[in-house]
């Protein structure tokens, strides 16, 4: 999902992405709210890899998702 280590990894960075996404108004902005949660997460060891590059990377991709389908207008 995130390419985190473990489930429990995946559902820590899913619940701050859930978090962070509804207050951002921007993609940028919602980056830069998870981010900074990641390298919170990143300081548990058993969670160190939060701030790895394919985490971020798969964030972006959900962020994306995101923000897209509140583009779309019927």
């Amino acid at each position: 999902m995130y390419g985190m280590f473990t489930m429990a990894g995946n559902t820590a960075v899913e619940k701050i992405v859930e978090d962070r996404l509804s207050p951002a108004n921007t993609p940028n902005e919602a980056y830069a709210l998870i981010a900074e949660d990641l390298i919170k997460l990143q300081t548990i060891p058993c969670f160190s890899e939060a701030d790895d590059t394919e985490v971020r990377e798969s964030v972006w991709m959900k962020i994306n998702q995101h923000f897209r389908k509140k583009e779309v207008v019927i």
